[in-house]
Parts: C-alpha cells; sequence; structure tokens
C-alpha cells in the first residue's frame, strides 16, 4: 500500500511524456500552486485585517488598484503570443521579449512615480500616494525577470513555476506580519513586501531556468508577438475597468474604508472559486493550442474542462455563500460585519464567473482573442453605466433600495451584468468554435449546480439549529457541506454525470 502511494507521488510530480499526462500532472502542480498561494494571501488578509483595521487594508487597496491599472493600460500580451507559437523552441524571440518587457516596467514605475499625489487625492484616500510610489518599484523587479521562464507554461513544466511563484509568496506572508508586528501597523507592511516579493521572484527566475537573455532586439520578432497581443492589450485593459474599475469606483464614492469591506468580500468570495478555474484554464490554453487545428479533439477537451471546472468550483461557491456568516463571527473583527451579504452576492458572481472564464482558453487559442476583448468592452460600458448610479444613488436621501448599502448595491450590478448578457455571449461562440450543442454545455452545468445548490440548503439549516463557538461552527458547516456535496456527487454520477470517469482518467494520468 505505501508502495503504491509513493509511485503515485512519484508519478505526479514527474512532468510526464504525453500530451494528456502532462496536462493532467501540469494541473496538478498549478493547482498546488494556486491553492498554496491562495490561502497564504488569505491567511494574510485575515490576520492584516485585525491588526492594521478596514482603513489602512483600504489605503493598500487603492495602491494595489492603481499599479494594476497602469500594468493593463501597458500590457502586451507577450508571455501569451510565445505560448501560442507553435514553434516548440522560441530562443530567439527571447531577448526581445525581454527588452520589451523591461522598457514596460520601467516606464510602469515612471508613471506611477508621477500621478501618485493627484490620482490619491481623486480617489479620496491621500495618505495612499507614498504606497502607490513605492509599490511601483517591484514591476522594474517584474520587467527584469529571466524570459526564459515562459517554458514553464509552454512546455506544461508547472512543477518548476511552482518554485518560481511561491518563493515570493512565503517572503509575502512572512515579511507583510514581521513588519506589521515589529516595525509599524501600518499599510506599508504590506507595501513593503509586496515589492519584496517581486525581487525574490525575479531572482528564482533566474535559478530556474538557465536561458540568460542578452541586449538584442528582432524586429520582426517584436511585430509578431505585439500583432498577436494586441486584442489581449485591449482586453487587458478593459479586464481592469470591469475587474477593478469598481474598486476605483467604491473608493472615490465611500472612501478606503468602504473599499476595504468590498475588496475583502471579492477575495473571499471568489478566491476558491476563481483559484479552480485558474488553475485548469492555466493549462488548458497551452494544451487547445497544441490541439488548435483538431476540431474534434478541441471539442472533447473543452467538455471534459467545463465539467472539471463547474465539479469543483460551484461547490466551493455555493458552499461560501452558505457559510460567510459564520466565517465573519469567528475570524474578523465586530466592523468587518458590514460586507457579510456583500459577500453573499458575489459568492454567487463567482460561480458564474468560474463557469464562463473555461471559454476564455478556447477563444485565445484558437486565434480569436478578438472575442475577450469585444465581450470585455460590452462588459465595460454596461458596468459604466450601473455602478456610478448606484453609488450616486446611495448617497442621496433615501438611499438604496431595502436598505442595501452602496457595495452591496454595487455588488448586484456586478452579478446582474454577468448573468445578463455576458453569459450567453459566452455560450454561444464557444459552442460555435467547437462545435457543440447548447444542449451538451447545460447537461455539463446542471448536474454540479443541482449537488451545490443541495448542500447550500443542509448546510443554511444545520447552521439554524447550531448553538457553539463561532469557530468550531465555521469548521462544523465546511465538514457538513463537504460530506454533503460528496454524497450528491456519487447520487449524481449514478444518474448519469460521468464525472467520475474524468476523475479516474486524471487519477490514471497521474500515476502515469
Amino acid at each position: 500500500m505505501i508502495r503504491r502511494l509513493l509511485r503515485l507521488v512519484r508519478g505526479a510530480l514527474s512532468p510526464g511524456d504525453g500530451l494528456t499526462e502532462r496536462t493532467v500532472k501540469g494541473g496538478m502542480w498549478v493547482a498546488a500552486l494556486n491553492v498554496t498561494d491562495r490561502m497564504l494571501q488569505l491567511v494574510l488578509m485575515v490576520i492584516l485585517a485585525n491588526l492594521l483595521g478596514a482603513a489602512e487594508l483600504g489605503l493598500f487597496g487603492v495602491a494595489l488598484v492603481v499599479m494594476s491599472g497602469v500594468k493593463r493600460f501597458s500590457e502586451l500580451g507577450i508571455n501569451q503570443s510565445l505560448i501560442y507559437e507553435r514553434e516548440e523552441n522560441v530562443d530567439h524571440m527571447l531577448n526581445t521579449a525581454w527588452l520589451l518587457d523591461t522598457a514596460r516596467s520601467v516606464a510602469v514605475f515612471l508613471v506611477l512615480f508621477l500621478i501618485a499625489h493627484p490620482l490619491a487625492n481623486l480617489l479620496n484616500a491621500p495618505d495612499a500616494a507614498i504606497l502607490i510610489q513605492f509599490i511601483g518599484l517591484g514591476q522594474v523587479f517584474i520587467g527584469l525577470r529571466n524570459p526564459g521562464v515562459v517554458y514553464f507554461e509552454k512546455d506544461l513544466q508547472f512543477h518548476k513555476q511552482f518554485g518560481y511563484i511561491m518563493s515570493g509568496s512565503v517572503v509575502q506572508f512572512v515579511g507583510a506580519i514581521a513588519y506589521a508586528m515589529y516595525v509599524e501597523e501600518t499599510a506599508m507592511a504590506l507595501v513593503a513586501a509586496f515589492v519584496a516579493s517581486d525581487f525574490v521572484r525575479m531572482s528564482a527566475s533566474y535559478l530556474l531556468h538557465d536561458y540568460r537573455p542578452s541586449v538584442s532586439f528582432d524586429m520582426e520578432s517584436a511585430r509578431s508577438m505585439i500583432h498577436y497581443g494586441k486584442w489581449l492589450t485591449a482586453n487587458s485593459i478593459l479586464y481592469f475597468l470591469y475587474s477593478e474599475g469598481d474598486d476605483l469606483l467604491v473608493s472615490g464614492f465611500l472612501g478606503p474604508a468602504s473599499l476595504a469591506f468590498y475588496q475583502l468580500a471579492y477575495r473571499f468570495s471568489n478566491a476558491p472559486a476563481t483559484e479552480v478555474t485558474h488553475v485548469i484554464s492555466s493549462v488548458a490554453f497551452p494544451a487547445y493550442s497544441k490541439v488548435q487545428d483538431d476540431t474534434k479533439a478541441l471539442r472533447e477537451g473543452f467538455h471534459r474542462t467545463l465539467q472539471m471546472t463547474t465539479f469543483l468550483s460551484f461547490p466551493l461557491a455555493m458552499g461560501i455563500f452558505a457559510i460567510t456568516p459564520a466565517f465573519v463571527e469567528a475570524f474578523l473583527d465586530p466592523e468587518f460585519e458590514a460586507m457579510i451579504l456583500t459577500m453573499q452576492i458575489l459568492a454567487v458572481f463567482g460561480l458564474m464567473r468560474s463557469m464562463v472564464a473555461t471559454f476564455g482558453p478556447v477563444f485565445k487559442a484558437t486565434g480569436r482573442p478578438d472575442l475577450i476583448a469585444k465581450f470585455s468592452l460590452l462588459r465595460v460600458v454596461l458596468l459604466a453605466i450601473g455602478l456610478p448610479l448606484v453609488l450616486w444613488q446611495y448617497g442621496q436621501p433615501g438611499g438604496l433600495p431595502f436598505g442595501l448599502t452602496g457595495i452591496e448595491g454595487a455588488a448586484l450590478v456586478i452579478l446582474g451584468v454577468q448573468i445578463v448578457p455576458m453569459t450567453e455571449l459566452d455560450v454561444l461562440y464557444a459552442t460555435r468554435i467547437v462545435e457543440t450543442s447548447y444542449a451538451r454545455i447545460l447537461r455539463d452545468v446542471a448536474y454540479p449546480l443541482a449537488g451545490s445548490l443541495g448542500m447550500a440548503a443542509v448546510v443554511l439549516g444545520v447552521d439554524g439549529a447550531l448553538d457553539v463557538a463561532p469557530v468550531v461552527e465555521f469548521f462544523v458547516l465546511a465538514v457538513v457541506g463537504a460530506a454533503t456535496y460528496g454524497v450528491a456527487v456519487l447520487v449524481l454520477d449514478r444518474l448519469g454525470w460521468g464525472v467520475g470517469r474524468n476523475v479516474r482518467t486524471m487519477v490514471a494520468s497521474m500515476s502515469g
């Protein structure tokens, strides 16, 4: 038994040879990376939320969203273009990629330094200016990283990606807590740790890959990368506007403290479901790219990806919805109870988001990144109409209907736009590209949705009957939810779901 387990572990850790085996094992490494990284971030946020309070946490949130905005507006899509490239060896393009990335990162730093004070004042957070300037330094380190790290994704070598990313995550976790405990309890603890993590990752990139960049520039390679990346650049800008533009509006209308409640609610509610999607999509894009001309293989891969994504992400999202009050009461100060309903609304948004996010890799791998950009533009227009209207109405006499707060209204707008029309558009074009049917997609989604809704109902029922300490209540509800969903999976699989076969295929690929 022990030997068999050891063989399974060794098999899972080795990269593998065939595409299916490499894809599954790559997925396991990405899962380990994202779960570990996200857990560190969430635990860090819980600790620092209690140490620093909402106001300081909100100042860090302002610095982070400003940095993200400047990065998104300058995104070139270089790594994605190298992954998409049909050639396995892209060494001849790496020096050009490195120079483009370095120039971009220095420009990001300079822009952040110049706009910090006026933008911080505009966002109702003048104390965030120094944080915005300092956090930009980390972008220089990111630009100077070894361009050879693109092979970690292109060749599905995610075991190396794990070491590269986690090196900085551990430093960020330890550094932020140490700074807050022994230096000062301010938002600078998070910013300093953020910059330190970027420096460590830059150093790690040269230890983990033997490529060494030099100063040489090839115009043809630059044109090729920028041509592919132009739609990704547009989508990056639009993604920022619809995924973080709400943060800017919340800070501008309601202030940094409300931003802290809103951002924490978003992170905690979307983290598990989003990370499952990120894990699978990170592996799916390079895998799809290798079969981009084989519609049948692409279609079957898409359905397996959709089935596994919803199998894992739907129960996580509905579980978060059910246990949010117990979580906040158990782990956060009473002031954070203001984010409970917002977190529940965004958990439902996370469920929808996890499903449609599986379509993006198909669009990119088949040379249609323009669809992502066009859909994002529509989303931005809809949110640009809805969010300011709701936040403005909250500040008027009478406020929002049903006594909703500003951040709760904003969350409802985000969810509403995702439900109609964005989900319908993603499904429409995905079915055309992989030549599948609406019925098959609905079937992939219906089973995990039924199991997840049943699980959430059981958890809410048990929650109403419990009268124990908050921490005990949280863990009891988590165990009840996991057990209930496990039973639901067994029953639904017997009724024709087929997810068990998919899981067995993954396990077989892990063991080689």
